[in-house]
C-alpha cells in the first residue's frame, strides 16, 4: 500500500510539474508578445513625434495626430488582449 501511495504521489508531482512548466511557458510567450508590441509601439510613437515636430502644415499635423491616436488605440487593444491572456 505504501509503495503504491508513493508511486501515485510521484506521478501527481510529475504531472503538476509538467502543468506548471506549461503555464510558465505560456506566460513567457504572452509577456514576450507584449514586449515586442511595446517596442514596435515605441518606435512608431518616436516616428510620430518627429513628424509632429517637422509638420509643415496643419493638414500634415492632423494626419500625424490621427495616426498617433490610431496607434494608441491599437496598443491599448494589444495590452488588453495580453492582459486577458494572463488571466
Amino acid at each position: 500500500q505504501t509503495v503504491d501511495d508513493q508511486r501515485r504521489i510521484a506521478q501527481q508531482r510529475r504531472k503538476a510539474l509538467e502543468q506548471l512548466k506549461a503555464t510558465i511557458a505560456e506566460l513567457a510567450g504572452v509577456l514576450g508578445s507584449l514586449l515586442d508590441s511595446t517596442d514596435q509601439f515605441s518606435l512608431r510613437i518616436t516616428g510620430h513625434a518627429s513628424e509632429i515636430e517637422g509638420a509643415s502644415s496643419v493638414s500634415a499635423l492632423i494626419d500625424t495626430v490621427q495616426r498617433l491616436l490610431s496607434d494608441t488605440k491599437d496598443m491599448k487593444a494589444t495590452v488588453g488582449a495580453s492582459r486577458e491572456g494572463l488571466v
